[in-house]
């Protein structure tokens, strides 16, 4: 029996990733506690100031290329973090071949 359970979880384990990850986008989309998602630093990421690295500018000039704002980088940030969460379960699952391990990132 244990063995058969092992087998379901093992074959529905993209899913479940998937829909943790949904979980995680939409609560932290809600911004449950209020957060103010621009933050004192953030005039020093939008102009670009030397002292930052050159990876966050690309990432914005792709987001204001294809968005037009920087006001959807919050949300943009949080869908990425759950598409990380869920591989890393994914490829920790993979790799020690055991699916209970691959939730521990989410």
């Amino acid at each position: 029996m244990k063995a058969t359970m092992i087998i379901v979880f093992q074959k529905h384990l993209p899913r479940l990733l998937l829909a943790l990850a949904v979980g995680y986008t939409a609560y932290f989309w809600s911004n449950p506690h209020g957060f103010d998602l621009f933050l004192g630093d953030t005039s020093s990421y939008l102009r670009f100031e030397s002292y930052r690295t050159a990876g966050y500018p690309v990432f914005l000039d792709v987001i204001i290329a294809v968005f037009g704002t920087v006001e959807v980088v919050p949300k943009v940030q949080i869908i990425l973090s759950a598409a990380t969460l869920a591989f890393l379960g994914w490829c920790i699952h993979r790799t020690f071949r055991a699916p209970i391990l691959a939730l521990i990132p989410i």
